[in-house]
Order: C-alpha cells, then sequence, then structure tokens
C-alpha cells in the first residue's frame, strides 16, 4: 500500500468514528508524516491518527485497528495540549506534526493557523531549548523509580525507558520526528 493511500484510509476512518464521537478535530502524527507519498508503507508500520477531544471520551482509545488492509493506531489528545500556540511549541511530542499540514479532520478545534505558526516558529532556538528541556524532565521524572537496593528486575524499566528517551534529546535538537 502507498503511503498517499494509508493517509487517504486513515482520513476515511476518521471522517467516521467523528460522527459518533466528540472529535474536535484530528492529525496524522508518526513516520507515516515523514514518509514520501509514492513510497510504500512498510508492512511493520502503522498509521499513527491523533485525535483531538476535549474532556473525557468515555468510549476510550480505539488504538491499533485495521481498516480496509491499513493498520491504524488512533490516539487521544486533549485540546489543552494544543492550545495556546506556545504550549504545543514546547511540546516535543507533537509539535513536529504541525510543522506541516497533517490535519485530517478540522470540524472545530483544531486550526490550520495552529499549523501556520508552529512551521514559522518551530526551528526558533527558544522553542528548540524548550522541547530539549521537556526531553530532560521525561528523563529524570522516569529514572525516580530506579532504586539501588531493589531487586535488580524491578530496576529494568525504570532505566530502560528513560534511557530509550535519551535519543529524544538528539532527535528534538535536529528538529526530527
Amino acid at each position: 500500500m502507498l503511503i498517499r493511500d494509508a493517509k487517504r484510509l486513515a482520513r476515511e476512518w476518521v471522517e467516521g468514528y467523528a460522527k459518533g464521537h466528540r472529535i474536535l478535530g484530528a492529525y496524522l502524527s508518526g513516520s507515516v508524516t515523514e514518509m514520501d507519498e509514492d513510497a510504500a508503507l512498510p508492512e511493520s508500520s502503522d498509521v499513527d491518527i491523533n485525535l483531538v477531544i476535549d474532556g473525557d471520551e468515555s468510549s476510550g482509545k480505539p488504538g491499533k485497528l485495521l481498516y480496509q488492509n491499513a493498520l491504524l493506531e488512533a490516539s487521544f489528545i486533549q485540546k489543552s495540549d494544543l492550545f495556546p500556540a506556545e504550549r504545543l511549541l514546547a511540546f516535543y511530542e507533537i509539535a513536529g506534526a504541525f510543522r506541516t499540514d497533517k490535519i485530517l479532520l478540522e470540524p472545530k478545534g483544531l486550526r490550520r493557523e495552529l499549523r501556520q505558526r508552529v512551521s514559522a516558529e518551530f526551528a526558533e532556538p527558544r522553542w528548540v531549548q524548550a522541547r530539549i528541556g521537556r526531553v530532560t524532565e521525561k528523563i529524570i521524572k522516569g529514572t525516580s523509580g530506579f532504586r539501588m537496593e531493589g531487586p535488580l528486575l524491578d530496576n529494568v524499566n525504570p532505566w530502560l525507558f528513560p534511557a530509550g528517551i535519551c535519543t529524544h534529546l538528539l532527535m528534538a535538537g535536529a528538529l526530527v520526528n
């Protein structure tokens, strides 16, 4: 399946899903946003979709699902994580998705103007430093569960996940997803 077809199917699924749920908007994120439209979607890849909500979506996260042979992974993101733009620009996990137009659904609450501002300011040193600071905080917070006196196996996750997040420092600094 080509990237363009996977994105089209993601848009179709979002439009159908939004009819029965309180979705303010939706956008693509993850590796598919960086891939060429004419490239083949790797079989090991899914199409990441963030569904913007305001408050609690009682039906639960859709998660991974197969839609017409496209593997999609839909997650919820709070509107408050996107607005104001200054908050989004400092949020390394999602700011990169707004550098170009990845919006799938814009019925309300998700604005292309937000994308334009993030695109224009994404590489500014103050926002790069803010995103790197957020990564650093996440690493430090993640290591708080590590206990030298505890059993070795109990320390695997408190060590492993923050160690993996260290790569995000480099990616945030290099302005890549």
